[in-house]
């Protein structure tokens, strides 16, 4: 345990975080990567464990926005949690869990989020699930584009003032507690979606122009759909286009649907949370705990119940 301590990382050893990215997430394309280099690591904090000049364990905690009963609230979401192979069995991502979510409560932070890689993992740490996603498959067979009522378009950066203003009217709707879906959030899903040969899909009414439906979809072989946002009255006719459009892209097999903010097929449960400074996350949700009611349990009770919709952006 002695000669390596988990610290906040400056601007030069972030860059070191990469090559520890490739060795364990070797799912993960260059051009993601590259993505992610830009638009995510400028702007997020890593925490690491250096071993003998090479970083040896790290965690990253990205900037996630959310919208609690109508209040901008700022949080985290922990992401890149890895530990090189030989250094594994030390205690280092315990070490760099509990200093980094030390901070973030002493900053006041009312909770933090991640989407595990294994539950057992986190339960140790207060993380619980209280979110479960809206799977399913998107029909594509037989669906004509020329036979829908509204049109499938890729979003543009023009686009993106709009598609923000929908999404946030449609999610005001539907939740109490969301990830916010400005300009600065948009564009950073489209550059994402971009690097995996995916699109931010605008599903319009043929006539007028009414935007309806927003879907983010990606897949470097076969399309995956990330999400299906739209009112409950518009779900068929964005159903229908979607399926037309992306019936081209996936020759006309089912295409995966990973979250929708309507019932499907399935449900899965995708991510955890925790409380971090209690006031604040009371002050928020204006809950008090019961009667032995642990800081998990409070969780599930008053976050779960404002029925979370949330996409995850790495």
């Amino acid at each position: 345990m002695e000669g390596w301590e988990p610290r906040r990382l400056d601007g030069e050893e972030k860059a070191a975080c990469r090559g520890l990215w490739e060795q364990i997430f070797t799912e993960d394309s260059a051009a993601f990567l590259d993505y992610y280099d830009r638009w995510k690591l400028a702007e997020n904090e890593c925490w690491g464990i250096f071993c003998g000049g090479r970083l040896a364990s790290m965690l990253q905690l990205n900037p996630y926005r959310m919208r609690v009963r109508g209040r901008t609230v700022e949080s985290r979401y922990i992401v890149a949690v890895a530990t090189a192979p030989e250094y594994r069995h030390q205690g280092m991502m315990r070490a760099l869990l509990a200093e980094s979510l030390k901070e973030l409560e002493r900053r006041g932070m009312p909770f933090v989020f991640l989407m595990p890689a294994s539950e057992a993992i986190y339960r140790p740490f207060g993380f619980r699930y209280f979110y479960e996603m809206n799977t399913g498959v998107l029909r594509t067979a037989g669906l004509s584009g020329g036979k829908s009522a509204l049109l499938a378009v890729p979003a543009e950066e023009d686009d993106l003032p709009a598609a923000a203003a929908f999404s946030e009217a449609v999610l005001r709707e539907l939740s109490g507690c969301y990830a916010q879906r400005d300009e600065h959030y948009l564009r950073m899903l489209l550059a994402e979606l971009k690097s995996e040969n995916g699109e931010l899909l605008l599903l319009k009414e043929r006539e007028g122009g009414r935007l309806c439906g927003l879907i983010p979809y990606w897949g470097l072989e076969q399309p995956e759909i990330r999400e299906i946002l739209c009112k409950d009255e518009d779900r068929e006719a964005v159903l229908a286009a979607a399926g037309a459009y992306l019936g081209e892209r996936s020759g006309g097999r089912p295409v995966p649907v990973s979250g929708a903010c309507f019932p499907m097929e399935g449900k899965k449960p995708i991510i955890m949370g925790r409380i971090l400074n209690m006031p604040a996350f009371l002050e928020l949700f204006g809950g008090e705990t019961a009667a032995g009611e642990t800081p998990e349990q409070l969780f599930i009770r008053l976050a779960g119940g404002s029925r979370p919709f949330i996409n995850e952006i790495v």
